[in-house]
């Protein structure tokens, strides 16, 4: 037994000797670190990513920091054995230099240093836009308040700013931020400017504002079309009214509107009209709280079903043979006087204004001419002429055209739609192989129907080409040209002219033959 109890004994020792041998190898290599040995800040004192700054300190034995710069502030700076991780705080740097320092750690008789960076805070200031543009509401464009971002690094502040405008912050800190701009109403009768200052730190920025005159108007609408019994027959009988104010309209007496008056936003308003006998054309003016208005034209028409003629039917036709007999040249016919020139040049025609009756003419020129229904339009220009059979009109600085004054053969009470086809060219100077003057011509009508559009409305069509380029060789030729005319009656007169777009200068001197109006289409 007492040989067993010195056995236990015997091995107590030896584990104790053991244990105490492995807790002296545990200490024997001792351990301080640190996670970085540098950082580098923005101007703010954070790092790139916007997070403070921070390091991890490991050690078995006390630590503490032995230095810094008096612009780094750490959350703990001194402890026991363990695992510390340690957060920056960084005030914003200046704006002259970047700054540089370290942190010194210290623990079992070691130094550990972790140099610290930040750099020096560039000043930013964006602002937009600088030029603003409003109406004389002191609106935008698209009637929305005009509006400036700002962005910027710094404290920033608006001056100077003009007593017809208002902004609803002058003040604020680094950061974006929207400034909403109020601007008077332009009362002055003229357009005017002004401008501001945004100003942040060192930088400064102009906002340039300008005021014009113009506004958006009431209604899109600009006209209502409607027929003899009082129908609407443009795309609707309502339209809509956008104003920012309260508003009101007044109407000529057979055009009615419901209702007359209304308050901001959008409002819709319907037209009727008295039925009528004769075409008229009146307006609706839209006024708002601002006296500033907008006129809606009605035009109401008197519109005559189509006269039951077929297509093709031939209404008017005249080749010219008449004039013939008053003695004027075919001048497209003249032989060239020199080899390699074209046929045609300039000769004799006979003055529409002063010629008298001659061989089978018993009547002299000019009332000929009035007993087929034609007008000079430029009477006392003097410049109308006969050729052989055709019209020759225009000199150097004088342009006249030929005015048709009624259609023939469309019931009263009727209407069509014609195809009017004619032959054109340009004059040519009096020599052999002479270029051709530049003339381009246009057909206008006065009264009931349209000119190349069934819309009752346009009155001319001025792009009818007849120029021909100079060439000596060039036989002199007619050209054909045609138009369309859309719902006229008898009462339609009809012109044909030189255009306002003819680039001929001081010539634009033209022939002109067999003029012909046929049926086109139904009057829908």
């Amino acid at each position: 037994m007492k040989k067993v109890k010195a056995i236990a004994v015997l091995l107590s020792i030896l584990a104790a000797l053991s244990f105490h041998s492995c807790k002296d190898a545990l200490f024997m290599d001792d351990i301080f670190e640190v996670s970085i040995t540098s950082v580098s800040l923005n101007y703010m004192g954070v790092l790139e990513s916007g997070s403070n700054a921070q390091i991890e300190i490991g050690t078995s034995g006390d630590w503490q920091v032995t230095s810094k710069p008096e612009w780094v502030e750490l959350s703990k700076s001194s402890g026991t054995h363990g695992r510390y991780t340690i957060f920056l705080t960084v005030g914003e740097a200046g704006t002259t230099d970047d700054r540089e320092g370290k942190i010194l750690f210290e623990s079992l008789g070691k130094t550990i240093s972790v140099d610290v960076k930040q750099a020096k805070k560039v000043e930013e200031l964006t602002v937009s836009p600088t030029e603003i543009a409003v109406n004389i509401r002191g609106m935008l464009s698209n009637d929305k308040t005009p509006t400036i971002y700002i962005s910027t690094n710094s404290d920033w502040s608006i001056a100077d700013v003009p007593a017809w405008i208002t902004v609803d912050k002058t003040t604020g800190k680094a950061g974006n931020v929207s400034i909403v701009l109020t601007v008077a109403k332009n009362d002055t009768g003229n357009p005017r400017q002004g401008s501001f200052t945004v100003s942040s730190g060192a930088h400064t920025e102009t906002i340039a504002i300008e005021q014009d005159l113009t506004y958006n108007p009431l209604t899109e609408t600009t006209m209502i079309r409607g027929n003899q019994d009082g129908e609407i027959i443009s795309e609707s009988a309502t339209f809509e009214i956008i104003s920012p104010e309260a508003w009101t309209l007044t109407a000529d007496s057979w055009i009615h509107i419901t209702p007359n008056s209304g308050s901001a936003g959008t409002s819709e308003v319907t037209v009727s009209l008295d039925p009528t006998t004769v075409a008229r054309t009146g307006t609706i003016t839209i006024k708002d709280a601002d006296n500033l208005t907008t006129v809606v034209t009605v035009k109401q028409e008197v519109i005559l079903p189509d006269d039951g003629k077929t297509v093709g039917y031939l209404y008017y036709f005249d080749d010219f043979a008449w004039v013939a007999p008053y003695g004027g040249e075919d001048e497209l016919l003249k032989a060239p006087t020199k080899t390699g020139d074209g046929k045609g040049f300039s000769g004799s025609t006979k003055n529409m204004h002063t010629t008298g009756a001659t061989g089978s003419a018993t009547v002299s020129t000019a009332v000929a001419f009035a007993n087929r229904n034609y007008e000079d339009i430029n009477w006392d220009g003097n410049a109308f002429y006969f050729g052989a059979h055709y019209f020759k009109m225009g000199k150097t600085d004088v342009q006249t055209g030929l005015k048709l004054l009624s259609i023939p053969n469309i019931s009263a009470g009727k209407s069509t739609n014609l195809k009017l086809t004619f032959h054109a060219t340009p004059s040519r100077g009096t020599a052999s192989g002479s270029g051709f003057d530049d003339v381009i011509l246009m057909v206008e009508i006065e009264g009931p129907g349209s000119v190349g559009v069934d819309d009752k409305s346009t009155k001319s069509k001025s792009d009818l080409d007849i120029q021909i380029p100079d060439n000596s060789a060039t036989d002199w030729y007619w050209i054909e040209k045609s138009v369309v005319l859309y719902g006229v009656t008898s009462e339609t007169k009809v012109t044909i002219k030189p255009s306002t777009n003819s680039p001929g200068g001081r010539y634009n001197r033209w022939l002109l033959n067999d003029i012909k109006f046929e049926k086109h289409s139904v009057v829908n």
